[in-house]
């Protein structure tokens, strides 16, 4: 299972993502996260380190800086 890690907290990843590398960049869908259960204040701050880690392998499969949040609709 891959999840998402920061700031010594790991989420789970709710939809899928694609990740596309080339020999000059690397480019990824926005990845949305399962934050039930956290405050406002768990959120990652502006160019927090992030982390993709597929965990049945034990492996960082990406390490990318957080830019701002996007939120849902609320119910």
């Amino acid at each position: 299972m891959i999840k998402l890690e920061y700031g010594g907290k790991k989420f789970n990843i709710d939809y899928p993502y694609n990740i596309s590398n080339s020999v000059n960049d690397v480019t990824f869908s926005s990845i949305s996260i399962d934050f039930t259960g956290y405050k406002l204040e768990d959120l990652p701050y502006k160019y927090q380190e992030i982390k993709l880690i597929d965990e049945e392998q034990d492996k960082v499969i990406f390490t990318g800086y957080f830019d701002s949040p996007e939120f849902s609709d609320m119910k």
